[in-house]
């Protein structure tokens, strides 16, 4: 079996037909499935949130009003409602949501390590978070349950 280090980066044989980034051996599946903060890990485990959360399968959703360099949206089905919040800023930013939203929220997933205690998601790092003086980190995003 190759190995990441190998001259295709994991594949066997031949030529890759795209380029191969200069960090291929860090983003490679092998590589990310010892890691449990991996980009990988974080996919699969909101794969099966929306698994298990219909709201999140077929729910309606609705864009909401924030900060510059935040997208934030609810999700919503009987009565569950899930707010998803998404940092496309290069710096730490005040998300900016309205009002009418509850003060606090469930938060079931995070992208970044320091806002799920190091774990990157990890459910025993999660909790109830307050909405209303909510800052994300650059390029951080967020699933809350409300």
């Amino acid at each position: 079996r190759a190995s990441p280090a190998d001259p295709g980066a994991g594949f066997p044989t031949g030529e890759p037909w795209l380029p191969l980034v200069g960090d291929a051996e860090a983003l490679c599946v092998q590589a990310q499935e010892t890691d449990p903060l991996s980009s990988l890990h974080m996919t699969r485990r909101l794969a099966a949130l929306r698994r298990g959360i219909p709201a999140l399968q077929d729910g309606s959703q609705r864009t909401l009003p924030t900060a510059a360099g935040v997208l934030a949206w609810l999700r919503e089905a009987d009565g569950d409602r899930y707010l998803a919040v998404v940092s496309f800023a290069r710096v730490a930013v005040p998300a900016g949501l309205p009002a009418d939203l509850p003060d606090v929220g469930r938060l079931l997933l995070a992208t970044s390590p320091s806002r799920a205690g190091g774990g990157a998601g990890t459910e025993a790092a999660l909790g109830l978070r307050d909405l209303r003086d909510l800052r994300l980190a650059p390029g951080e995003g967020l699933l809350f349950q409300l």
